[in-house]
């Protein structure tokens, strides 16, 4: 699959929103890390773990609401859309998104990369384990944490 542009797709958003068994188990079996609907669906193991919790409003209604829980939103458009409503509906909608409080916009690729990827502290040190079959991150890969105490 990489002979396009050098990468692996990561991502099935099925048209119409459809996403029916037999598409699933095949985006499944072709090891896609994501799925996109309404809401996120991650790869866990070899099935899908649907995110009740990282929705994905349309990308002119970006609002703080969708960026409460300190979690991505996904401000999905149909490439169709910036050939009906232009480029500059296209820059509005991403102010709108930076206006609510959005700081990063990446791909599903840079999103299954991080996705790919675990964090965890045993109270010492800090260790990140990668999914082998994660792709490479894009760029560096944020990390924030923080203590209770």
């Amino acid at each position: 699959m990489r002979r396009h542009f050098g990468v692996v797709p990561t991502t099935l958003v099925a048209p119409g929103d459809a996403f029916t068994e037999p598409a699933v188990a095949l985006a499944a079996k072709l090891g896609l890390r994501l799925m996109s609907s309404y809401y996120l669906a991650l790869r866990a193991g070899g099935r899908f773990a649907w995110c009740q919790h990282v929705c994905a409003p349309y990308l002119d209604t970006g609002a703080r609401k969708w960026l409460a829980g300190g979690l991505p939103a996904v401000g999905y458009f149909h490439d169709k859309d910036i050939a009906d409503r232009g480029v500059r509906w296209f820059a509005a909608s991403l102010d709108k998104w930076q206006r609510a409080g959005a700081r990063n916009f990446i791909d599903f690729r840079a999103l299954a990369a991080i996705t790919g990827r675990t964090l965890d502290y045993d109270g010492r040190k800090v260790r990140i384990t990668t999914d082998p079959s994660a792709p490479q991150p894009v760029r560096e890969l944020p990390i924030r944490t923080s203590a209770p105490s």
